[in-house]
């Protein structure tokens, strides 16, 4: 029987080593790779960096995810999406970001358009400041062999544009040609990162439904402002308002709605 012959043997053996070396190197390659992905965090810089309303009622934001890749590698084919529910689960906006890049070691943000249509959940959106629960993705390449996936949940504070709307009668007074003069006084707060204008028509009906008198606002605030205004009606001696109702309708934004009917003393 032939013995192997030393010099074989000895490149053999020092094969198996090398190959034990690479494959060591190789496992702990891949195990600082996942350990670094596993880093990625995305979030929400919070607050708007714009704000518009489309002419379909749609409200379109664009708002910074701050990112961070604390590892060595970098990572590729980068995009954000993004997701805002109401409180109660349902589904109010979308949105997405434009494919980028990270290098090893930095952090950057990202910036990140949805739509949110006024129009589907007016009654909330228009008159109530809400915390919007948010679901963050993060899709990407790392280390240019890794596809990686990262989630994360947070809320996105939404101020509504109506916010604290309030009409409020004042006090009856007779006038010389016999009609009856009842101011109404309407307040609200646009608490939205945008502007709002519309128009706001208001109907005031005797106890029995007949209209007794109406009239109309035109509204224009800016982001983060406030409108005072009050309103006049007259009212002919025939047709009181008292125990009778105001109807209050905003049209504008490509959104119509209609307040709840308030009761007048």
């Amino acid at each position: 029987m032939a013995r192997p012959r030393p010099g074989l043997y000895r490149l053999s053996r020092a094969l198996r080593r090398v190959g034990l070396v690479v494959l060591v190197v190789l496992l702990l390659y891949v195990a600082l790779v996942i350990y670094s992905a596993s880093q990625i965090r995305p979030a929400s810089s919070g607050g708007s960096t714009s704000a518009q309303v489309d002419p379909n009622g749609t409200a379109q934001l664009t708002t910074n995810v701050n990112l961070s890749n604390p590892g060595y590698f970098a990572f590729t084919d980068l995009h954000v999406a993004l997701e805002l529910r109401l409180p109660n689960g349902t589904l109010v906006g979308t949105g997405g970001s434009p494919v980028e890049s990270f290098a090893g070691g930095t952090t950057g943000r990202i910036p990140v358009t949805f739509w949110m249509p006024l129009s589907r959940t007016s009654t909330t959106l228009l008159t109530h400041d809400l915390q919007l629960p948010m679901r963050i993705w993060l899709n990407l390449t790392y280390a240019s062999l890794f596809s990686v996936n990262v989630g994360t949940s947070q809320n996105y504070s939404w101020g509504a544009p109506l916010a604290r709307f309030n009409a409020t009668p004042g006090n009856p007074t007779s006038e010389t040609n016999g009609t009856i003069l009842v101011p109404v006084a309407v307040t609200f707060n646009n608490d939205a990162t945008f502007a709002l204008t519309g128009n706001l028509d208001l109907v005031v009906s005797s106890s029995g439904g007949v209209v007794c008198s109406r009239n109309a606002l035109d509204v224009s605030t800016p982001a983060h402002g406030s409108f005072d205004q009050t309103v006049d009606f007259y009212f002919a001696p025939s047709c009181s308002p008292s125990g009778g109702s105001i109807a209050m309708t905003y049209t504008g934004m490509g959104v119509t709605y209609a307040f709840p009917t308030q009761r007048l003393p």
